[in-house]
């Protein structure tokens, strides 16, 4: 898969946490860009709900701390989840990960949702940008 994003721009907050915002098919969310997760994606399981994704089965995921939790995983194809955000790729099947619902607008993006882009983290100007590579 190339870079699943054609062209998207966020912002660093004070906390240097890069977000941007993507219309999915549930409406608008923000998704944390986390280079430290290695999968596709990461949604609350009241925005999976909503979108009608079947559970495909449980995986034990190390998180940031080291700790080991078992999530909920889906099969989806880009275009099940993404509707109008600028996705290519609509047919490529991606795993998605039940997250956390505290804040049922936001999800996590990971590296390889963004494999195939370039993704630049401007620090001074506290900016994140995700493109393919052709522009």
């Amino acid at each position: 898969m190339g870079c699943a994003l054609r062209n998207v721009v966020g912002n660093i907050t004070a906390n240097r946490i890069p977000l941007v915002q993507l219309k999915t098919r549930a409406g608008w969310m923000k998704f944390l860009v986390d280079t430290g997760f290695n999968g596709y994606i990461s949604l609350p399981p009241s925005v999976i709900k909503k979108l009608g994704l079947e559970v495909a089965g449980k995986a034990p995921y190390q998180l940031a701390d080291g700790s080991i939790v078992e999530f909920e995983f889906y099969i989806a194809k880009l275009s099940d989840i993404c509707g109008e955000c600028g996705c290519e790729y609509g047919d490529e099947e991606i795993i998605v990960i039940a997250g956390d619902d505290r804040d049922k607008r936001a999800g996590a993006i990971g590296m390889r949702f963004i494999d195939g882009c370039i993704a630049l983290f401007d620090l001074d100007e506290n900016t994140v940008q995700i493109t393919d590579k052709g522009g």
